[in-house]
């Protein structure tokens, strides 16, 4: 739960590449050069379901992007992306 928006993820997949209507875990970009430039690495994919559905729902998705961004720290060796269902 993240400030009263109760979210959970219903499992992960390893994917080889990804789709556009997926979330990426892009808030850390200032932290430095990309260790991969000739992105080829797979797609850690979060399913994600938010238990109640507002019309604040952009608000799901920056909680998304913000804990995908702290996974993406800790697991280069993957792009942490997500997708809310």
């Amino acid at each position: 739960m993240a400030d009263g928006y109760r979210i959970h993820v219903l499992g992960y997949e390893i994917l080889d590449r990804t789709e556009k209507e997926y979330l990426a875990g892009d808030m850390n970009s200032f932290t430095g050069v990309r260790l991969f430039s000739n992105d080829q690495r797979k797609i850690l994919l979060l399913r994600i379901q938010a238990e109640e559905r507002h019309e604040e729902d952009y608000l799901y998705e920056s909680q998304i992007r913000y804990i995908l961004s702290q996974l993406q720290l800790e697991y280069l060796e993957y792009r942490c992306m997500g997708m809310l269902e």
